[in-house]
């Protein structure tokens, strides 16, 4: 088991807490499809939690600063963008994320963009 770290009153490994923010993630994705969408507070529980623990990862990282500032490493994943995956896969990046959209292929969208598994993707290419 993991480190427990103290995040707002409730106690989480990193792991655990990166897991949740997975699930609040792909939550708030799926709502649209449901025809719903997310509360802003769903929304703000994710991105505190998100940014508790890219804080947590950061302090105990002891690898140089590059790897700290690399957003793929929050989940625990590498995660390659959907131009990487398009290549990989042999099709367009507009297949790759509607892929990533219908949850065939496990993905985060962060910031606008998709960012999709690497090993699905490897996986899913052989």
């Amino acid at each position: 088991m993991g480190e427990i770290q103290r995040l707002d009153g409730v106690f989480l490994s990193r792991a655990d807490a990166r897991t949740l923010v997975e699930a609040l993630t792909l939550f708030r994705d799926l709502l649209p499809r449901m025809g719903s969408r997310p509360t802003a507070r769903l929304d703000q529980l994710r991105i505190q939690l998100a940014s508790a623990v890219r804080a947590s990862d950061s302090d105990a990282r002891v690898s140089d600063s590059a790897d700290n500032a690399d957003p793929r490493a929050w989940f625990g994943h590498e995660f390659i963008d959907t131009a990487a995956a398009a290549t990989l896969l042999g099709c367009s990046a507009a297949n790759v994320r509607d892929l990533a959209r219908r949850g065939t292929l496990p993905a985060v969208h962060v910031g606008g963009r998709w960012l999709v598994a690497a090993d699905a993707v490897r996986t899913r290419a052989a």
